[in-house]
């Protein structure tokens, strides 16, 4: 159906690149695995369950055939900025800052895991976003503290929402860690 899918492989590991839609083009963005987090998944394991968001309702085809050496869709350019938080448990998550003209819908992630869970997201529910053109507010939960954050790529200014526990600028490469 429209928006967010739950799928789940059959009995071979299958390359997430090699999934299509019927009618082709369905597929926004990549697909998403949850461990200690969303990740985009590049293999498709038995028994596991991923995320799919599709533009319109259709037909979901895994293919039957085992995952070859495919190269992955690259989501992620490297030229993109990078917001790394990892928390005291070691968890690490990354955000990411669009360069270029980009249909940020294809950067939508899954609905919000249950409370507790590990969860990052940008306010509008993305894992990228210009954050160039406006402030950008990131909404977390399930963090065990002190937290690390470490831009890479970019240079960004961080606070609060009251800017007065946290108010830096920080500049590529460099972190810092908040306590609470």
């Amino acid at each position: 159906s429209s928006s967010w899918n739950m799928i789940g492989g059959y009995e071979i590991p299958v390359a997430a690149a090699n999934v299509t839609t019927n009618p082709p083009g369905l597929q926004s963005g990549p697909i998403y695995m949850y461990s200690g987090g969303y990740w985009a998944a590049t293999t498709l394991n038995p028994g596991y369950g991923y995320w799919i968001k599709l533009t319109g309702a259709g037909q979901i085809i895994i293919p039957e055939t085992l995952a070859k050496d495919n190269k992955p869709v690259e989501y992620f350019p490297e030229d993109w900025g990078r917001i790394v938080m990892t928390d005291a448990a070691g968890t690490s998550y990354t955000l990411y800052s669009v360069n270029g003209e980009i249909n940020l819908d294809d950067y939508e992630l899954p609905p919000v895991p249950p409370t507790g869970l590990f969860d990052i997201r940008y306010s509008s529910g993305r894992i990228a976003e210009d954050i160039k053109s406006a402030i950008k507010t990131i909404e977390m939960s399930g963090i065990t503290y002190p937290l690390t954050v470490r831009v890479e790529g970019m240079d960004i200014r961080l606070m609060d929402e009251t800017g007065k526990n946290v108010n830096v600028n920080l500049k590529d490469g460099e972190d810092i860690v908040i306590s609470d």
